[in-house]
């Protein structure tokens, strides 16, 4: 598989979102480009729901701060990516080391912040496991080449609904992200 393709495969990065610059069909949906200063996010008329227990909570703040980690490692490409080692694990870990460190590679660098909106909740097969759906607003996210050229695709979605397993470590004391998948637009 390219390089790209692996890209494009992972979904936690919004800066994988908005990809654009590879070539072929691109499986995963990516922000239209704006500019992150004329982005204004949209009010929804619906009540937002919120997590109802401790563990989903704590759940859904697991995701917050992966996203949160994600979003600043792809803004500064000196930051630390051993800082992706507190917000996830398994698959998530992996898949977000090997695309940042592709895009520092690169000399791309993400601009902007994605805006995370909680939708719903699944408990896992146990009390430490759930699955937060999130729908990930990436309109004001754009992603820059050595350049400063747009690499996004300016045909993606700007938001997206992104399915994030999470698992509570006992011996940490935290959640962490350990898969994410962008399932649809939202």
């Amino acid at each position: 598989m390219a390089i790209c393709d692996l890209r494009l495969a992972a979904t936690g990065l919004v800066v994988v979102l908005a990809l654009g610059g590879c070539s072929g069909e691109q499986n995963v949906p990516s922000a239209a480009p704006v500019s992150p200063s004329v982005a204004t996010p949209t009010v929804s008329s619906t009540p937002t729901p919120s997590p109802a227990t401790a563990q989903e909570r704590a759940a859904v703040d697991a995701v917050l701060a992966y996203i949160r980690v994600v979003d600043k490692l792809g803004i500064d490409p000196t930051s630390d990516i051993d800082e992706l080692n507190t917000v996830a694990t398994g698959d998530a870990l992996a898949q977000m080391q090997y695309i940042l460190l592709n895009y520092r590679k690169d000399g791309w660098h993400q601009v902007g912040e994605q805006v995370p909106t909680f939708v719903s909740s699944t408990p896992g097969s146990t009390a430490s496991e759930w699955t937060i759906s999130m729908c990930v607003d990436v309109s004001a996210v754009d992603v820059l080449d050595a350049d400063g050229n747009s690499v996004k695709n300016p045909d993606s979605e700007p938001r997206l609904l992104v399915d994030y397993d999470t698992v509570e470590s006992a011996a940490a004391g935290q959640g962490y992200v350990q898969r994410d998948k962008a399932v649809d637009s939202c």
